[in-house]
C-alpha cells in the first residue's frame, strides 16, 4: 500500500493531529529535586471528566505521579518554581482507555502508539509474553506505553475456534478442565480470565464458580450456549461484543437457541463459526421485541455488568467493503501488518459471503448502534474497546474511531467520555483513576480544540432497530479527497479533520483539533515529524520534552524532525515520543537533529527544535 513504511520504521508523530499531550505520570519526579521544582502545573484550562463535567479556568497541579490539587484558578495557586504548562484555551481529560486489545505483536510500538493518541490503560484481552515484557519495561520507566492489564490465554470449548492459528489458548472439555484452567492462569498471574465462544453452559458455569472462589475476575465472550442474563448473574465482570444479544432479546429465542445448538463446527473454523451462526443471529436481530430487551438490560444494569460494545471491529467485520483502504492512517502500520489484515479480512470474514449475507450484515451493524444507544440508556456501564488486532483496526487511532461511533450510537458526549475513563478504572477496580480530581493517577490528556468554518461537524448515521440507515460509514474513516476541506491560506488545514477530530467531535464537541499546540516529535529514521506533520496540513507547535530531569517546552521549527539515530532494545527505529508519560518523556539530547546517513526512502531534511527556557 501506498504510504506504508517498514516493520523497523517509527510510527511518528501520530499524534500530530490530535494536537494533544497524554500526561501520564507514572513515575516520581526527578531525585533531588525541590518540592515545588518537582511540581507541574497546568494553569487556566479548562478540564472535563465524567464525575464534574466541564470546569472552565483550572490550575491543575501533579507530582509524584498523582495530582496534588486541582481547582478554580483563584483557589489553586501555583507554587512559585513549580513547571508551568499554558492550559488556556486548551481542554484537559482523563486519558483514555481501550478496553479490548489483542496486540498481533507484529508491529513492536504498539505502546508508543497509543499513549501519542491519548490512550494510557489498556486491556489484553489474551496472554501475551510480548505484552507482558512491554509491560515491565513501561512500569520500571525505560518506556513509554499505557497502563497494561493482561488476561489469561482465551478459554474456549473443544475443539477451539483457535486452533491452528498460533494465537494463545486453552480448551476445555469439560467442567473439571475449566476449574483446572482458572487455577492454573492465577497461579500465573493472569489479571483476569478470558472467557470464549464455544465453551459449554457447564463449562462456564465451572469457570464462574472456580473464579469467584479464587478472587479472580472472569469477562469475555458470552458462549454461544450461554444466555446473557445467565453469565451477568453468575458473575461475568464484563461482556465482550454485541454478538449475543439478539438472542437474549428475540421473541424466537427458544428456537433459535435449538438451531445453534444444532451447528457443528470444526476446531480452527473461525470462518465457519461466522458464516454458518450469521443466519441465526441474524433472524435473532429480526425479531427483537423491545419489551424482553428492557427486561435484559435492566438486569444487566442492576448486576452492574459493563458490556464493551466494541462497534468499531463490528463495522470492520460486518462492512469491510466500506473501510477505505487508502486510509492516510495506514501509514503507521508496517507492510506485515497490511498483509495480516487483507489474509484476515479474505479468508475469515469475507469467506463465501454472498451478496445477500453483505446486505443482511450491513442491516446489522445498523441495528448493533441502535443497541449500544439502547444499552447506554437502559443505565448499563459501557466501555470502550476495539478489539485491536483484528483488519484495519490502530492503536490509538480506532480508538477515537469507537468513541464517535458510540456518539452516532446515541451516547451524549459525556456518556461517551465515561465510558473511556471513569467506567473502565471502575471495572478494573482503580479507585484512583478515571477522574481530574485531587489524589488521581495523573494520566492525562492534554487537548488544544478549536473550532473551524472549514470542518463541519460530522452528521451521524441514522441508526434503529427497525434496520433502516442513511450511513454506515463513519465520519471518523473514508477520508477521501472530496472530504478534505480546502484553504485559501498557506496552511493546509489538518490532514481529515474528521477523522482525527474524533476526541473533539465525540468528547468536546467540537469540530476540530488544531496542529498548534502540545504534539507529539518523536522521529524515526528519516520519517520525523516534519513529514507527520505536513500530511496532517500543519506547521510548527510546541512539544514537550524532559531535559536534565525537568519538563521542557520546545518549539517546533520548519515543521520539526526531532531525530534520533538511536536504534532502541526493541528492534525498532527509536520511538522516544515526547508526548509523555510523567518522568518518561524524550531526553533533549535525542531530540537533537542529526546529520548522520538518511534511509533511502526519505529525502527530506531535518527541521530544527529549540528549547524554551
Amino acid at each position: 500500500m501506498a504510504g506504508a513504511i517498514s516493520r523497523r520504521s517509527v510510527l511518528a508523530g501520530a499524534a500530530a493531529g490530535l494536537a494533544g499531550a497524554a500526561v501520564g505520570l507514572s513515575r516520581a519526579g526527578a531525585a533531588g529535586a525541590t518540592p515545588a521544582a518537582d511540581i507541574t502545573a497546568v494553569t487556566g484550562v479548562t478540564v472535563i471528566d465524567a464525575a464534574g463535567g466541564a470546569r472552565r479556568h483550572q490550575n491543575v497541579l501533579v507530582r509524584g505521579g498523582h495530582i496534588l490539587d486541582a481547582g478554580d484558578t483563584h483557589r489553586i495557586p501555583v507554587p512559585h518554581g513549580a513547571r508551568v504548562v499554558d492550559g488556556r484555551g486548551k481542554f484537559l481529560i482523563p486519558g483514555l482507555a481501550d478496553m479490548h486489545t489483542h496486540a498481533t505483536e507484529i508491529d513492536p510500538t504498539d505502546p508508543e502508539m497509543y499513549v501519542v493518541n491519548g490512550v494510557t490503560t489498556t486491556r489484553q484481552m489474551s496472554s501475551s509474553d510480548t505484552v507482558r515484557a512491554w509491560r515491565r519495561d513501561i512500569e520500571a520507566g525505560t518506556r513509554l506505553g499505557p497502563r497494561w492489564a493482561v488476561g489469561s490465554p482465551i478459554v474456549d470449548g473443544s475443539p477451539s475456534l483457535w486452533e491452528g492459528f498460533g494465537v494463545p489458548y486453552i480448551a476445555v472439555a469439560n467442567p473439571a478442565e475449566g476449574r483446572a484452567a482458572v487455577r492454573q492462569q492465577a497461579e500465573a498471574g493472569a489479571d483476569f480470565i478470558k472467557t470464549y465462544t464455544r465453551l459449554s453452559r457447564e463449562s462456564f458455569h465451572a469457570i464462574a464458580a472456580e473464579a469467584r472462589r479464587v478472587g479472580i475476575p472472569f469477562l469475555g465472550h458470552v458462549p454461544d450456549f450461554v444466555q446473557i442474563t445467565e453469565a451477568s448473574d453468575a458473575g461475568l465482570h464484563s461482556i465482550e461484543h454485541l454478538f449475543e444479544f439478539w438472542y437474549d432479546t428475540s421473541r424466537d429465542e427458544q428456537r433459535l437457541r435449538r438451531e445453534i445448538a444444532r451447528v457443528q463446527i470444526a476446531g480452527g473454523d473461525y470462518a465457519g463459526w461466522f458464516t454458518k451462526l450469521h443466519p441465526i443471529e441474524y433472524a435473532a436481530a429480526r425479531s427483537y421485541d423491545r419489551g424482553k430487551a428492557s427486561r435484559v438490560f435492566e438486569r444487566l444494569a442492576r448486576n452492574g455488568t459493563h458490556v464493551t460494545p466494541t462497534l468499531t471491529v463490528h463495522w470492520t467485520c460486518d462492512v469491510p467493503e466500506d473501510v477505505p483502504h487508502d486510509d492516510p492512517r495506514f501509514r503507521y502500520a508496517s507492510a506485515d501488518t497490511l498483509g495480516y489484515w487483507q489474509w484476515s479480512t479474505e479468508n475469515v470474514y469475507l469467506k463465501g459471503r454472498t451478496a445477500q449475507e453483505s446486505a443482511e450484515r450491513r442491516e446489522l451493524f445498523t441495528r448493533r448502534m441502535s443497541l449500544a444507544g439502547e444499552l447506554a440508556r437502559a443505565g448499563v456501564p459501557l466501555m470502550t474497546g476495539t478489539d485491536l488486532g483484528t483488519a484495519y483496526l490502530l492503536p490509538g487511532f480506532s480508538l477515537h474511531d469507537e468513541l464517535r461511533f458510540l456518539v452516532q450510537a446515541g451516547l451524549t458526549p459525556a456518556q461517551a467520555l465515561r465510558a473511556a475513563t471513569l467506567e473502565p478504572a471502575r471495572s478494573l477496580g482503580r479507585r484512583d483513576q478515571g477522574t481530574v480530581e485531587r489524589g488521581k493517577v495523573a494520566d492525562l490528556v492534554l487537548l488544544d480544540a478549536t473550532r473551524s468554518a472549514t470542518s463541519p461537524t460530522p452528521r451521524a448515521s441514522t441508526a434503529s432497530s427497525s434496520g433502516a440507515t442513511s450511513s454506515t460509514r463513519p465520519p471518523a474513516s473514508g477520508c477521501s479527497r472530496t472530504s478534505r476541506p480546502r484553504s485559501s491560506t498557506r496552511r493546509r488545514p489538518v490532514w481529515c479533520r474528521r477523522r482525527l477530530a474524533a476526541l473533539a467531535t465525540a468528547v468536546l464537541a467540537a469540530p476540530d483539533l488544531s496542529t498548534r499546540g502540545l504534539a507529539s516529535t518523536a522521529g524515526p529514521r528519516g520519517r520525523g515529524f516534519a513529514s507527520a506533520l505536513r500530511a496532517a496540513g500543519g506547521e510548527g507547535g510546541v512539544a514537550l520534552v524532559r531535559c536534565g530531569g525537568a519538563l521542557e517546552l520546545a518549539e517546533i521549527e520548519d515543521g520539526v524532525a526531532a531525530t534520533s539515530s538511536d536504534v532502541d532494545r526493541h528492534g525498532t527505529g527509536s520511538m522516544r515520543s515526547v508526548v509523555f508519560r510523567y518522568g518518561q518523556a524524550t531526553p533533549a539530547e535525542l531530540l537533537k537533529p542529526k546529520s548522520g546517513r538518511r534511509e533511502s526512502n526519505s529525502h527530506r531534511q531535518f527541521g530544527r527544535l529549540k528549547l524554551c527556557h
